[in-house]
């Protein structure tokens, strides 16, 4: 069931397609270049995820993009690990759907 945070069309949760929502976040993160200090570093906190069959390599996507369209340049990637989770055989035995028990640190410098 979908879940819907405002009514807002600038809501980022409100783009219907994976793309438009890529596109207007990319937009966004590439402002902060404008307050971020010369050199200094930028870091974003990121899952990748799977809707419905699809799996999409978020983190991947975003700094490609960043970088291609902003000052940013990727510096380094850390995982934020969280073991407290419990790990579930999703799918078992029919398919295999792994369990998502990190995050991406996407560390980007500013370039400009």
């Amino acid at each position: 069931m979908a879940t819907d945070y405002s009514n807002n069309h600038k809501d980022l949760g409100n783009f219907k397609g994976y793309r438009e929502f890529l596109d207007r976040l990319i937009s966004i993160l590439s402002k902060c270049e404008r307050v971020l200090n010369p050199a200094k570093y930028m870091c974003v906190i990121v899952s990748d995820f799977k809707h419905k069959s699809e799996f999409t390599p978020f983190h991947s996507d975003l700094y490609s993009l960043l970088e291609s369209e902003s000052s940013f340049s990727l510096e380094g990637i850390s995982l934020l690990i969280q073991n407290a989770k419990k790990l579930y055989p999703y799918g078992y035995p029919f398919a295999y759907v792994p369990n998502i028990h990190h995050q991406y640190i996407l560390i980007f410098r500013n370039k400009k």
